[in-house]
């Protein structure tokens, strides 16, 4: 897993962000073109993993990657 101290995300964008080309409100003046967290996605689901994203209490996001042992 891995974890900021950031300003977190919108929890009503945690659904969305590992979506192609998502972009938060918050983050469309910024770098990037929205396909980082989704290939994260695709690379776990085609090992047969998963990845979720939290918003701890105390701030920040938290995104853990699953793989199954080989």
């Amino acid at each position: 897993s891995v974890r900021d101290h950031g300003p977190g995300v919108a929890p009503s964008d945690l659904p969305h962000l590992f979506e192609r080309f998502y972009r938060a409100a918050t983050a469309r003046s910024a770098p990037g073109a929205g396909l980082g967290l989704a290939l994260v996605a695709q690379v776990a689901r085609d090992h047969g993993g998963r990845v979720e994203a939290r918003l701890p209490e105390d701030g920040g996001l938290e995104v853990e990657l699953v793989l199954p042992a080989a």
